[in-house]
């Protein structure tokens, strides 16, 4: 799903927000991982992810949309 908007970041050469998005991620992925997991088995995991994905998109997105503002101006 964010294919797109991180295509179009990384286009604009903005190879570093894209790093920096992922390893935020990291930092909130992997505890919300394990309590989930712990808590929820295989369906708290899954959960987990697709907070993850959804965090990715909608993060990319917006920089996506910030980054074609600027670029109109």
């Amino acid at each position: 799903m964010a294919q797109l908007p991180f295509a179009r970041v990384q286009a604009a050469g903005r190879v570093d927000v894209t790093a920096k998005f992922h390893i935020l991620e990291l930092c909130l992925y992997v505890p919300v991982l394990v309590f989930l997991a712990e808590k929820y088995g295989l369906n708290g995991a899954a959960v987990a992810w697709s907070l993850r994905a959804a965090m990715d998109f909608l993060m990319l997105a917006y920089m996506s949309f910030l980054l074609g503002r600027l670029d109109d101006d």
